[in-house]
């Protein structure tokens, strides 16, 4: 087994409101971050995972743990981020 570090880059942006996916773009990027998550973590106990939101700027919602039930609290948080610049 090798131990991996991943980093996880979530799309919070307007556009993640948009319902082409069911139920939204933004849900349907959560599922597939827990699926991600859960694997890499069950394959090695000693593997870690990061989530970053990717909107205006780059925000760190979690450093890099072991912990799965923190990683996906912090991905149910996730909202889409609404940009000043567009009234």
């Amino acid at each position: 087994m090798v131990q991996e570090s991943t980093m996880i880059c979530v799309d919070n942006s307007e556009w993640m409101r948009n319902g082409d996916y069911t139920p939204t773009r933004l849900q349907s990027q959560q599922d597939a971050v827990n699926l991600i998550m859960q694997c890499k973590l069950r394959a090695n106990p000693e593997n870690a995972v990061g989530l970053l939101s990717m909107a205006d700027n780059v925000q760190v919602l979690s450093s890099m743990s072991t912990e799965i039930s923190r990683l996906l609290m912090k991905t149910h948080q996730l909202e889409p981020h609404v940009s000043p610049f567009y009234d």
